[in-house]
């Protein structure tokens, strides 16, 4: 089954394979997505109760806020947002290349 499985989406698999080291990394690994879920259970858990549904929605926005500033400063992200823009520079916003 996994030889099947390898043969139907070899085209896909094959395209994988020829984006750079970094970017092919930056697509298969979670850890960036599994640490904001940690954080926000976190963060969470310890108030135990919310005055209103809006606090745990602001406390959430400011988890991915936090996040989202700490995660762009993330050793690498450089190197993989100039790949990017080779690749698909035709494609990416505007102010994600002004950003650089």
């Amino acid at each position: 089954m996994s030889v099947a499985a390898w043969r139907h989406h070899w085209d896909d698999l094959t395209t994988f394979f020829q984006y750079p080291v970094e970017l092919r990394k930056m697509i298969y690994t979670t850890n960036a997505i599994e640490s904001l879920h940690s954080q926000m259970r976190k963060n969470i858990s310890n108030r135990k109760v919310f005055p209103t549904d809006e606090s745990v929605i602001k406390i959430l926005f400011l988890n991915i806020r936090n996040f989202s500033h700490r995660w762009t400063k993330r050793q690498g992200w450089d190197i993989v947002m100039n790949q990017l823009m080779t690749i698909f520079g035709d494609r990416l916003k505007p102010h994600l290349i002004d950003s650089l």
